[in-house]
């Protein structure tokens, strides 16, 4: 990172939620640079001793889907394994308490898009569920992308690498089952 850039910290809801850099250079303004170690989760809850949910395959080999529950919404969301963070739809983000911290452009397999990263109060996968998880949220245009069994609407975000490793996931692509453990 270069040493001009401008570095600020954020406390949402008592919590260190991210430390961001915004850089001014002109190759990386606007660009939304995230601290590694800042925290990005709140309390897990577990709800149940069920950590195992079933992966629903899409048309291709990589389009694995889980279903989740942000707040009150459901649906599913796609397993990325590049993704540095979840992401949710703006959709989702305004009916559920989405708290922006900051915005701006992100570079994604489909180019640069804008984006906001905020926190989630509440997030669950199976019998877990994570509060106050630091996510991304996409512009409108990006998220019409995301469809499943070739229906758009269902998928409502993406979970990240950040996030599978924390829960410790494994996935069994034989047995079609994301596997996660409590921290």
């Amino acid at each position: 990172m270069p040493r001009s850039a401008l570095r600020f910290i954020i406390p949402v809801m008592g919590l260190l939620a991210a430390s961001c850099s915004v850089s001014p250079s002109s190759g990386d303004a606007g660009r939304l640079l995230v601290d590694r170690d800042a925290r990005r989760y709140g309390r897990v809850v577990s709800h149940s001793r069920n950590h195992v949910i079933p992966i629903k395959r899409g048309d291709g080999v990589t389009e694995l889907f889980v279903p989740v529950r942000v707040g009150s919404s459901r649906g599913w969301w796609q397993i990325d394994t590049g993704a540095a963070f979840c992401v949710v739809t703006p959709r989702v983000a305004r009916h559920e308490g989405f708290a922006p911290i900051t915005d701006g452009k992100i570079l994604t397999a489909a180019g640069s898009v804008d984006a906001q990263l905020g926190i989630l109060p509440s997030v669950r996968l199976g019998g877990l569920e994570i509060r106050e998880l630091t996510a991304l949220s996409l512009a409108d245009a990006y998220a019409d992308d995301f469809t499943i069994d070739g229906r758009r609407g269902e998928v409502i975000g993406i979970l990240g690498a950040d996030l599978l490793d924390f829960l410790g996931a494994s996935i069994d692509l034989q047995a079609n089952l994301l596997r996660l453990r409590a921290p």
